[in-house]
């Protein structure tokens, strides 16, 4: 578990606060795979805007993610939908942000020989913990770089992604 940047957490709780938890999820869901992208392991990683499964995947890497920003520290229940296209992959990972108080904690949970029982999320969950402090690293490097006023625009999101991944693809233009 790893927390994300002070300026990033005081962006998201703004954010919650005008969004409904649906919306927050899908926000949560960009944030993540701009994250992603920006990963020299995750390039041209493969986001399933809205209802695809899982969330979003690399196949080269064999990494299947599934994504979830929630409001309740209950136990989480991935439906079958989710887990039997987690199964596709080598590598599922659950990547969560509880948005229930700031600081606001992240994990990514190694899902490998996980049973479909709730996962409840602590301190000692299984985690990928190399994958989880880069991301709570660039997670909060996106969120900072969309600003507070840009958050309720998925759009902003997906062009600051974007914009990454096109200079990154000019530097390797030019290697």
């Amino acid at each position: 578990m790893f927390y994300l940047s002070n300026a990033a957490n005081a962006i998201l709780e703004a954010t919650c606060a005008t969004l409904t938890p649906q919306d927050m999820g899908r926000r949560f869901q960009s944030l993540v795979a701009a994250a992603l992208e920006r990963h020299p392991r995750f390039l041209r990683l493969h986001n399933n805007r809205g209802a695809g499964q899982p969330d979003c995947h690399h196949d080269p890497s064999g990494y299947g993610f599934e994504i979830k920003c929630r409001k309740s520290d209950q136990p989480l229940v991935l439906d079958d939908n989710s887990w039997n296209a987690l199964e596709t992959y080598r590598h599922r990972r659950l990547v969560t942000l509880l948005a229930a108080s700031v600081p606001y904690p992240l994990w990514v949970v190694d899902l490998a020989g996980w049973s479909r029982r709730p996962i409840a999320l602590t301190r000692i969950s299984p985690a990928d913990l190399d994958l989880e402090a880069y991301l709570a690293a660039a997670i909060s490097d996106v969120v900072e770089e969309v600003g507070a006023g840009r958050m309720s625009d998925p759009r902003r999101i997906e062009t600051v992604a974007g914009e990454e991944s096109r200079l990154r693809s000019e530097a390797d233009g030019r290697a």
